[in-house]
């Protein structure tokens, strides 16, 4: 259970490292918190709140990260979580620089967006 597990590991590394590599794996880590997010709402909002403070790192490896966990959880959860506006998601990608690795992952997270946007 990632919940019981992430409670040892924010015990021993509670923000980001600061080393780009292991802060993009701490990143990562976040994104398997989507399995059971409705079951552990409370702690997951927080997970989510970190995944987009580290999407506005300057490192492009952690935006990656945070990217792609983002898309774990899916902008459907996310948005039944902590909503955010439209363009928040558009402002991920207008901000990543157009040759960058994680561009990929942030127009998607704009497509899950837009198309939650025109189911409501």
């Amino acid at each position: 259970d990632f919940y019981t597990a992430w409670k040892v590991v924010r015990r021993y590394v509670p923000t980001m490292p600061l080393d780009a590599l292991s802060g993009s794996r701490w990143v990562k880590l976040l994104g398997y918190g989507a399995l059971d997010a409705l079951v552990h709402e409370d702690t997951a909002k927080d997970l989510l709140e970190m995944l987009w403070t580290a999407s506005q790192h300057s490192d492009e490896r952690i935006r990656q990260a945070a990217f792609e966990s983002l898309l774990e959880y899916g902008v459907d959860l996310v948005d039944t979580l902590q909503p955010v506006p439209l363009s928040q998601y558009t402002e991920l990608y207008l901000k990543e620089p157009p040759q960058s690795t994680g561009a990929p992952a942030a127009l998607r997270l704009i497509a899950g967006a837009l198309h939650l946007e025109h189911a409501r």
